[in-house]
């Protein structure tokens, strides 16, 4: 099993990250997954640009406090945020690998 991977403080088991090398920002290169039904509950905002890249599986985000509705995404799929945007929760009906 790949080494490295944790659960981000805030998050519920079943979410992992872990820090990808880079010379340019090594504190802010992640990568994610999360296993099917797994969720977060509220949406958040990070201080620094984020590029996601959906490599395997589904993104649903922006579901009701019940888990209805959202927006179904489908890998390949790409995102770029700039600080401060709030974004989520989000979860996947299948397991979910985020670079």
């Amino acid at each position: 099993m790949p080494t490295g991977w944790a659960t981000p403080p805030g998050f519920p088991a079943g979410i992992q990250q872990k820090i990808l090398p880079s010379d340019l920002d090594e504190s802010g290169r992640t990568e994610s997954r999360s296993e099917p039904g797994v969720y977060t509950t509220a949406p958040f905002a990070h201080d620094h640009w984020e590029d996601v890249y959906l490599s395997s599986g589904d993104l649903i985000v922006g579901y009701d406090a019940y888990g209805g509705g959202g927006e179904s995404f489908e890998a390949p799929t790409y995102a770029c945020r700039p600080p401060g945007v709030r974004h989520g929760p989000f979860k996947s009906a299948a397991r979910l690998y985020v670079v």
